[in-house]
């Protein structure tokens, strides 16, 4: 208890030195018309200045994919893009899904019709075997069908499914793509092989040394608290974080080690909060 009071002490001094911004919600799936993505395609923008929420909204980001076909793009892509532009994470605070998927259609097709035929021309185009039947010991499963990096993000583009002799090969192999796509390769994938289950892993969202805004619930009041991640973490992993002041990186000493849950990325909470009823914000700073 007195550890834990320690805690809720330590974000409340950090409260008065939170950065206040403007809120990017991102969307599972966005429907554009235009050749060119915007941000308000893909996000819901909230903030004090509408004139300024406007021009967010309008702010290009890169093309559309061809009609009636579908890409993904993950919130650190967006980033990417908003920090060439000048955007500084701290403005920003970033929450809602880590992936958006961008379907283009004509602008005559209902919204759920375009998207259900991008799902089915992918569908269709990675998933489906018309090599014949299979051989007596043969399955299909998961292939690469380019060199997949160490770290990389995978998407559905880099997969397709072919036969593979279980009999004489021997390994967990994964045999679905959809649970695949979104996943980070652990190791380096090689161009036309097989995959197996260990290869790859939920993105890491928060890296050792990363400045981490941690998340804690008090009743109705959000806290929030930059603290420095002392490891790697994915969604849902807990991690060990050591609180700082919002000067520390002038020479001021750091707080006591915590433990905390990653949420998303830059972002965690602690383990007494409520994930459902916490506000998330983007991460106040990059990797040291």
């Amino acid at each position: 208890m007195l550890r834990t009071l320690a805690t809720f002490a330590l974000l409340l001094t950090g409260l008065t030195g939170a950065a206040h911004g403007y809120d990017v919600v991102l969307r599972r799936e966005a429907v554009v018309v235009d050749s060119i993505v915007r941000l308000g395609d893909l996000a819901d923008v909230a903030g004090p200045s509408q004139r300024y929420v406007q021009e967010l909204e309008q702010l290009e980001l890169f093309p559309a994919p061809s009609a009636a076909r579908s890409r993904f793009v993950t919130i650190n892509d967006i980033r990417a893009q908003l920090s060439a532009r000048g955007f500084k994470d701290a403005d920003l605070y970033f929450t809602g899904a880590s992936r958006t998927r961008i379907v283009r259609t004509s602008g005559d097709a209902p919204v759920r019709e375009t998207i259900r035929q991008a799902a089915d021309a992918t569908s269709i185009q990675q998933t489906v075997w018309n090599g014949g039947p299979l051989a007596e010991g043969e399955q299909l499963v998961v292939h690469t069908v380019r060199p997949i990096r160490r770290g990389e993000v995978i998407q559905a583009t880099d997969l397709t499914v072919q036969p593979l002799n279980l009999v004489r090969t021997n390994g967990n192999y994964e045999t679905r793509i959809e649970s695949l796509i979104g996943k980070q390769a652990v190791r380096s994938l090689p161009a036309e092989r097989p995959i197996e289950a260990g290869w790859v892993q939920e993105p890491i969202v928060i890296r050792q040394n990363d400045v981490v805004t941690v998340m804690v619930k008090i009743g109705g009041l959000v806290i929030r608290r930059d603290a420095i991640a002392a490891g790697d973490a994915s969604v849902g992993q807990l991690l060990n974080v050591q609180a700082i002041s919002p000067d520390s990186r002038r020479g001021q000493e750091r707080g006591e080690m915590f433990q905390v849950r990653a949420i998303g990325h830059g972002q965690a909470i602690t383990l007494n909060s409520d994930e459902h009823h916490v506000t998330a914000t983007a991460p106040k700073g990059a990797q040291q």
